[in-house]
């Protein structure tokens, strides 16, 4: 993940189309955005946007109402600016859009850093909001827009845009705008709902920052999706029965850890999950039949691997209920993994 974090200055955010003309003549080869072959859905212009125009200190809560809009969020950038604009930097970080996101009960997804995935997510019906560096390389002009939609017959990308809400930038000019900007993107989705670009790995590392402030249930409705979605990931599979577990679903959250070991046998962060899960219920044969045989062993050979050096005491937690011990009694300094 990128690590940069330009603020967008609220000064630079008023000399939008003037400095999208400079752009024009910067130097680099041409961009370009549409490959031979385009999806026969490509929207014009996604339905249901809403159009919020930028006034003093709004480049990035205009930009963020936008999407909150489309997503459900019935917001305006007044009511989003006291949270986004940093008077000391003069401007809005992208840390603090997605953190605004997910305070609003929406999940910010970032994008891959290349042009298809924007074609993908505006074939999906996702608008994205993008950061631009609308000046030049040794004065650079950060700005927030939501593209809406592309034209491929006339070469352009419709924005969201300052005080423009339909503004139809030509391909070239807006590529090199994004591509100083790394190409930073996000799209900002309900729950239920997952971007088409992303990986399962970013995925779920958006849902657990989602988590730290969203209710139970709506962190259960992203990742139930996001394994609809991707089935047999085992790292989301594992975050969904460890949701369950944690909400004191046991019989959810055993049939999942059972269903990766179904399709990923050598799971050894379900295996060592279910085991504790079936002995705290007093299923001590059970746990047995699923930890391996030596787990002492499975660790040695596996030294750097958590799951595995998690193993033994949970291999201990088992004896201990075998023998009786309640579970207070038989936990260790190890509960289940997270």
């Amino acid at each position: 993940m990128r690590t940069f974090a330009p603020v967008v200055s609220v000064r630079r955010c008023f000399f939008l189309l003037l400095l999208l003309a400079l752009s024009g003549w910067a130097s680099g080869p041409p961009a370009k955005l549409f490959p031979e072959s385009l999806p026969a859905d490509l929207p014009r212009e996604i339905s249901g946007v809403p159009f919020h125009p930028q006034v003093a200190l709004q480049c990035g809560p205009a930009a963020l109402a936008t999407v909150l809009g489309w997503s459900g969020v019935e917001t305006a950038p007044d009511a989003l600016e006291p949270l986004l604009f940093l008077p000391e930097r003069e401007g809005t970080l992208q840390p603090e859009l997605k953190a605004q996101a997910r305070r609003h009960g929406r999940i910010p997804y970032e994008i891959p850093a290349e042009p298809a995935a924007l074609i993908d997510e505006l074939s999906a019906g996702h608008p994205v909001l993008v950061l631009q560096n609308n000046g030049l390389g040794w004065a650079p002009a950060w700005h927030y827009a939501v593209v809406v939609g592309m034209n491929p017959q006339e070469d352009t990308v419709r924005l969201r845009s300052g005080t423009h809400e339909d503004y139809d930038l030509e391909t070239g000019t807006f590529l090199k705008t994004w591509r100083r900007a790394d190409y930073w993107g996000i799209v900002v989705l309900p729950p239920s709902e997952m971007p088409v670009s992303v990986r399962p790995a970013p995925v779920l590392s958006s849902i657990t920052a989602f988590a730290r402030v969203a209710e139970p249930a709506a962190v259960d409705t992203a990742l139930r999706a996001a394994v609809a979605r991707w089935p047999e990931d085992a790292g989301l599979a594992f975050a969904l029965a460890n949701h369950w577990y944690a909400q004191g679903r046991a019989d959810a959250a055993e049939a999942e850890y059972r269903r990766i070991l179904g399709f990923a046998p050598d799971a050894v962060m379900a295996r060592n999950n279910l085991a504790w899960l079936l002995a705290e219920q007093g299923r001590t044969e059970e746990a047995f039949a699923v930890l391996p045989a030596d787990p002492a062993k499975t660790a040695a050979e596996l030294p750097s691997d958590p799951w595995a050096q998690s193993l033994a005491d949970t291999a201990a937690f088992v004896r201990c209920r075998a023998d009786g011990g309640s579970v207070a009694e038989c936990e260790t300094a190890s509960a289940p993994a997270d």
